[in-house]
């Protein structure tokens, strides 16, 4: 049988550890990343900082191991086995194959894996269905950039909830749409957003929102003037892609393939 294995935003990801109450003030972690890639790195920098900030809120103290296997299958069994020599309390793999690879090595123990940057969960098996519940925010703008009434459809009372969308602006509308999260009882609220244009006030909402975290790529750069207003704003890179799909057109080869060779990386 399967063992649950939980996939959520990397710095959600170590909040959802201190979920349910613990004895033990001491605990080990593992963290293995699969390659040296700006994001993958981004990742795991984002892991250890939540950690440390966990570490001082719950006044506990998180011991952790770190190491990149560079890709290298051997590598990563090696680094894997020292993991469960050093008896860590949990593993954490960064990108599929290393999530696999944790998933079978942990099989009838009681080692919980973590796992981030795996596009396809169900696929890849490591679980049978992504059944985290679903909420909707209802909202009705009578113009841009402003919300007026808004309602919850769906219970995130006690949840970390997720907000996805595809352009922040001003944040008028997600801030508000945040805060009615909250206000219905969301233990906090991160945000993912694939392009940021963050114009006005827009950082100055965010740092005062009840945003824990905000995720963006980079396909709109973000000025060191609007980065400095907050910290709660973290920037993934998507230059390798688009750089290859730039090359896929100029050499008249499918865009399809691009996608096609990250996701065969993914699963190797």
């Amino acid at each position: 049988m399967k063992k649950r294995v939980l996939a959520i935003a990397a710095t959600a990801m170590a909040t959802m550890m201190m979920a349910s109450p613990v004895m033990a003030q001491d605990f080990k972690i593992g963290i293995c990343n699969y390659v040296d890639d700006a994001s993958l790195n981004q990742i795991v920098d984002n892991i250890q900082s939540r950690l440390e900030e966990l570490g001082k809120e719950k006044d506990v103290n998180f011991e952790v191991s770190y190491d990149n296997c560079n890709a290298d299958a051997n590598v990563m069994e090696q680094i894997i086995s020292d993991f469960q020599a050093d008896n860590v309390d949990l593993m954490v793999g960064v990108a599929t194959p290393v999530a696999m690879r944790m998933q079978s090595a942990t099989e009838g123990m009681d080692t919980p894996v973590v796992f981030s940057a795996v596009s396809d969960p169900v696929g890849s098996g490591l679980v049978e269905d992504l059944d985290a519940p679903i909420a909707i925010i209802d909202k009705r703008r009578p113009k841009p950039n402003m919300v007026e009434a808004q309602n919850v459809i769906g219970d995130v009372d006690g949840k970390i909830c997720i907000v996805v969308d595809d352009i922040c602006d001003t944040a008028g509308t997600l801030c508000a749409g945040c805060q009615i999260l909250k206000d219905h009882g969301a233990k906090e609220v991160y945000v993912g957003i694939t392009h940021g244009i963050f114009s006005r006030d827009a950082m100055q909402k965010i740092e005062n929102s009840v945003i824990k975290e905000l995720v963006i790529s980079d396909t709109i750069a973000l000025s060191k003037e609007k980065a400095a207003q907050t910290n709660k704003v973290t920037v993934l890179s998507v230059a390798d892609m688009l750089a290859n799909t730039i090359d896929a057109i100029e050499n008249h080869t499918p865009v399809s393939n691009v996608y096609d060779d990250y996701k065969k990386e993914e699963a190797e």
